[in-house]
This record gives structure tokens, C-alpha cells and sequence, in this order.
């Protein structure tokens, strides 16, 4: 008897560990990705246009909607103004995207957001930011 209840609680300890590791949290681990541009718009005579910064800064928070605390990673974008965050799960992602411009001598911060929501496990997303 007591060697079926060893038995029976080995059991119900890997049915749970099994359930915890199914479910994924927002983050690291998965096979999705977050991929886009950081721009800044600009009119003049031939119209409207979106220029890609390069050397922008972007930090993304895993699991939320807007930035809470410290940023879970951050990258910089190439030099048309692109960047990329992979290997994510399902979940919600905010993104913050800044910019400094050494304009004239004098330097203008700017910055932009975006929300972004993976819904499947190998979903790609792509995303532009416009800061101001």
C-alpha cells in the first residue's frame, strides 16, 4: 500500500510539473518574433516620408501592455532604422523606442511606443515606430 501511494504521488508531482511547463509565459523561449523599424516623418514639397533612424535604442517589456519597471531587453536599430526581438511565446509585448538628434548643436530627444500581442506560437509581427 505504501508503495502505491509513493507511486500515485510521483504521479500527480509530473502531471503538475507537466502542466506548468506547457503554459508560456511572454518572453523568451518561443518561436515568434517582433521585428519593425524606428522612423521619424517628415513633410516637405514631395510629400510625406518615414526615414529609418539608425543608432535608435528600443526596450521591450514581456507580458505588458505599457513599460513598468526596468525594460527585459533592449537592442539598437541598423542603419535603415530596423530591429528585431525573436524567439518569443504568446503574450502581450511593449515596445519603447528613443532617439537622440544632434541637430544644429543642439540635442532633441524623442521617442515613440508601440503595443504588440503574439497570438500564436510562431507568429511574426512586424511593427514601425514613430517617434516625435
Amino acid at each position: 500500500m505504501k508503495k502505491l501511494n509513493f507511486i500515485m504521488t510521483l504521479l500527480a508531482m509530473g502531471a503538475l510539473i507537466g502542466i506548468q511547463a506547457c503554459s508560456e509565459e511572454p518572453g523568451i523561449g518561443g518561436n515568434a518574433h517582433i521585428h519593425g523599424t524606428v522612423v521619424e516623418h517628415h513633410e516637405d514639397a514631395g510629400g510625406d516620408h518615414h526615414e529609418g533612424l539608425a543608432n535608435a535604442t528600443v526596450h521591450i517589456w514581456y507580458g505588458q501592455a505599457d513599460a513598468t519597471g526596468d525594460p527585459d531587453d533592449q537592442t539598437t536599430t541598423d542603419v535603415s532604422g530596423g530591429f528585431e526581438f525573436e524567439n518569443l511565446n504568446k503574450g502581450d509585448y511593449f515596445l519603447h523606442a528613443e532617439y537622440e538628434d544632434d541637430h544644429e548643436g543642439s540635442v532633441v530627444h524623442k521617442e515613440g511606443t508601440a503595443h504588440v500581442v503574439i497570438e500564436t506560437k510562431s507568429q511574426e509581427v512586424e511593427v514601425e515606430i514613430e517617434v516625435k
